[in-house]
């Protein structure tokens, strides 16, 4: 997930420096002056791809924040639910056994776990997970704390707090977009 972050940053990185350097050829706005509409950052095929790169740049990171995703998760329940088929003997047989009730035990919980920190990543999901005050008193801990890691660090950050089911995370480019479809439509 981290990988898939960090190339979709550069990506909407990339995008960004080319948008503004050079204007693009699907444009349509080749031979008009540029102060009639503006420079050609605010080409819509572009921007639209870099609201798309915000929006999943923007996913990846609430995910990542998830608790129950752990690095050595995935090899752990490899190490239980698959038992070692190739060394067991008569005597030893119960163990394989009792591996595979235990292993037939624990898929289902790993899978509501997995579920469970999806929908605790998603902002809509989280009311039918915890109660309202809990998911409160967690986003007030999680903004303290980057609070925090803002003061030690004291370096700007390229993106904002972003509280549940607000449009704070929408830039300005985001409403230019949305106008100009309207405007096409109407």
């Amino acid at each position: 997930m981290k990988n898939l972050l960090r190339q979709n940053e550069m990506r909407l990185e990339h995008l960004n420096e080319r948008s503004v350097t050079r204007p693009s050829v699907s444009s349509g706005f080749g031979k008009v002056p540029k102060k009639f509409f503006g420079d050609s950052s605010k080409d819509m095929y572009t921007l639209s791809l870099r609201l798309q790169l915000d929006e999943n740049i923007w996913c990846c990171k609430v995910l990542c924040e998830s608790k129950l995703w752990k690095k050595y998760k995935l090899p752990f329940e490899v190490l239980i639910c698959v038992p070692q088929l190739f060394s067991y003997t008569r005597d030893t047989i119960w163990i394989l056994m009792i591996l595979i009730m235990f292993s037939n035990l624990l898929i289902p919980n790993c899978t509501l776990a997995c579920e469970l920190s999806i929908a605790w990543s998603l902002d809509k999901l989280r009311p039918l997970i915890f109660p309202a005050f809990l998911i409160a008193r967690h986003e007030a801990k999680r903004q303290r704390e980057q609070r925090g890691r803002k003061k030690r660090n004291r370096k700007a950050t390229y993106f904002k707090e972003i509280s549940a089911d607000s449009d704070s995370r929408y830039s300005r480019e985001t409403d230019e977009y949305f106008h100009q479809l309207y405007a096409q439509w109407n």
